[in-house]
């Protein structure tokens, strides 16, 4: 029989299964991680994850035969791409060429594509990239623990197939958001195709700080498109959907989604399962990771690329260098010849006093826009909890300047991390931010694991745990 794997933020779920005109659950079995194992889907712990592995395995070996794993990974870039009459070898090329510029930020990808519709009207595939570094971890605690992966499918492919047959509502905009331990991944549907997805952190001491974390998702969602007229919750029992419409203060619809409807089972599965049972529904068509990671590279292809690319970058190095020095040489001539009067100006102790002033003047002014437009997520994160400084507000604005935007935070009194969610218009603003973060050495850990694209702006969600580093 064949068997579902998931690895959550807090656990590891299998499901050994047979499939007829239900999923029938034959097993279930499902072991606790601590706290950090794995992080929005990046593994960080490999080890301890290796270990659990082992210990399901030795507990009930048949459900450790015929592995198909599901993940779902804030490091998974996909997107929806229409292309014309090609064959598997060149659209594969032009999912390569269309997510190049991803390696930047991610490292050398695995890219990968499954058709999602294929009809009179054209063509569109679901592009997929992975960084190989991020896959093998995966790959590697598996092997590790003596258990061969027969597949890994991606789980954001498994609610785009899956979700528009369940909730059948293609002429609206709307939002699943499945509940995930303490993460939250959601997605937005517009006209029945996929436009974005997002991570969430829901930490929370109480079923009121949970919900608001939720509703405050739901707000930045709304921000990146106000066309949302539901919001779908997977895993939301019915307290936590009482205290999300609560806390709603807009016109979005908030109702449960059961994933489960298709199921016959002995037992209720666990809160971890979702995905693990998505991947009870998958079929040959789709993505296959392993597939994947065995391609053959064409070594000659790499071979000429490592040739090349040093010569040309070379030659563009040494053309910028002299036109750069030529203009320059120039430019000084002319500049000291009829503006030495403003040089020097510009040189004096009360030019720099004034400079200073009017960059001081400016930050002022920038962080009363910064409260202006994030107040509310902001000010409420403060009032629900006290422990937050609002000076800590005061210093992720400081790294900004005034190229990322804060759209929705909150906060793990838990964990003493503030969670945010962003945007900036390019991906170098995102990554700088990072860096900037990480340099204020006042964050013991900032867990950035990436960001989606959306037409012209770039979203991500950062983990910053306040205090001091050893």
């Amino acid at each position: 029989m064949p068997n579902s794997v998931y690895i959550s933020n807090s656990g590891i779920c299998v499901i050994n299964y047979t499939k007829s005109s239900k999923i029938n659950i034959s097993k279930y079995d499902e072991a606790p991680l601590k706290d950090g194992c794995i992080i929005g889907g990046i593994i960080t712990d490999a080890a301890a994850i290796t270990s659990v592995l082992k210990d399901m395995q030795a507990r009930n070996p048949d459900m450790f035969k015929n592995v198909s794993l599901t993940i779902d990974s804030s490091a998974i870039i996909t997107k929806l791409i229409p292309i014309p009459g090609l064959n598997k070898a060149q659209t594969l090329k032009l999912i390569e060429e269309d997510m190049s510029d991803k390696s930047n930020t991610y490292g050398e990808l695995l890219c990968d594509y499954s058709y999602m519709k294929k009809d009179k009207t054209g063509t569109t595939v679901l592009g997929a990239a992975l960084s190989r570094a991020a896959l093998e971890s995966y790959i590697n605690c598996f092997k590790e623990a003596g258990i061969k992966l027969q597949s890994i499918r991606i789980g954001v492919e498994l609610l785009l197939r899956s979700v528009p047959k369940m909730f059948a509502h293609n002429d609206i905009t709307y939002a699943v958001n499945i509940i995930d331990g303490i993460s939250m991944f959601s997605i937005i549907f517009e006209n029945g195709s996929f436009v974005f997805s997002t991570r969430t952190r829901i930490v929370g001491e109480s079923l009121d700080q949970s919900a608001m974390a939720i509703t405050q998702s739901l707000s930045g969602l709304i921000q990146f498109n106000k066309q949302i007229t539901h919001s779908l919750y997977i895993g939301a029992d019915a307290d936590l959907l009482s205290r999300i419409e609560s806390f709603n203060q807009t016109n979005v619809k908030i109702l449960p989604l059961d994933i489960y409807k298709d199921m016959s089972s002995d037992r209720p599965l666990g809160p971890s399962a979702h995905f693990a049972y998505l991947g009870t529904l998958c079929d040959k068509e789709y993505i296959n990771l392993i597939d994947t990671h065995n391609r053959p590279v064409k070594s000659t292809e790499k071979k000429k690329n490592n040739k090349t690319l040093p010569i040309v970058a070379a030659g563009l190095a040494f053309l910028l260098f002299t036109g750069a020095w030529l203009f320059f040489l120039f430019s000084a001539k002319s500049i000291e010849k009829e503006n030495g009067e403003i040089i020097k100006y510009l040189a004096g102790d009360e030019t720099a006093k004034t400079k200073a002033e009017i960059d001081a003047l400016e930050s002022k002014l920038k962080k009363i826009s910064f409260y202006n437009s994030n107040f509310s997520a902001a000010a409420m994160t403060v009032e629900l909890f006290p422990r937050i400084d609002k000076e800590i507000f005061d210093l992720v604005f400081d790294q900004t300047q005034g190229a990322v935007t804060i759209v929705t935070s909150s906060y793990s009194s838990v964990m003493n991390t503030l969670l945010l969610t962003g945007r900036a218009k390019t991906q170098l603003d995102v990554s700088a931010f990072m860096e900037r973060l990480q340099d204020t050495e006042s964050f013991q850990n900032v867990s950035y694991t990436g960001y989606s694209e959306k037409e012209d702006a770039f979203y991500f969600n950062v983990e910053l745990q306040i205090g001091t580093r050893d």
